[in-house]
């Protein structure tokens, strides 16, 4: 399936009155979503504990900088 082919098929869903903002932001899901399964595709992608372990390192960052700022 072409992306104009995607692009139609989730437009051709879409109410007639559905809002600017939600149709920009359905719009936006579908290309979060084809990068995401390019990425697994190619293999670009964390396991889980490597991702937990960068979010762990993450939170503790915000923390520290919450803790420093009083």
């Amino acid at each position: 399936m072409t992306n104009k082919e995607k692009i139609q098929r989730l437009v051709s869903r879409f109410d007639d009155d559905i809002p600017l903002h939600v149709a920009v932001e359905r719009m936006a899901l579908l290309k979060d979503i084809e990068e995401s399964l390019e990425d697994l595709r190619v293999g670009d992608v964390l396991d889980h504990d490597a991702f937990m372990a960068e979010l762990d390192a993450e939170n503790e960052e915000i923390q520290a900088r919450v803790d420093a700022e009083g």
